[in-house]
């Protein structure tokens, strides 16, 4: 499924993202990327084609996976 649409009131009643005080609890933080995921365009899948995104580039998800985990910046400075 390319996404699991719903409106923007539908959203805001599914997902809560109204800031605390008090820190969340880690499953709190899990649960919520999953539905965060659940509800967003899945732009990697074979079905979604617009002018910005033609499926999925391996190589380019590996790249992204490597920044992510290193938590390195990809900017350059001279």
């Amino acid at each position: 499924k390319v996404v699991d649409f719903k409106f923007p009131k539908e959203l805001s009643a599914l997902i809560d993202l109204k800031l605390s005080e008090e820190a969340s609890e880690q499953t709190t933080l899990v649960d919520l990327c999953k539905k965060i995921f659940q509800y967003s365009v899945k732009t990697g899948h074979p079905h979604f084609i617009n002018q910005i995104f033609a499926g999925l580039d391996v190589h380019g998800l590996a790249g992204s996976w490597i920044t992510d985990t290193l938590n390195s910046s990809q900017s350059v400075n001279f």
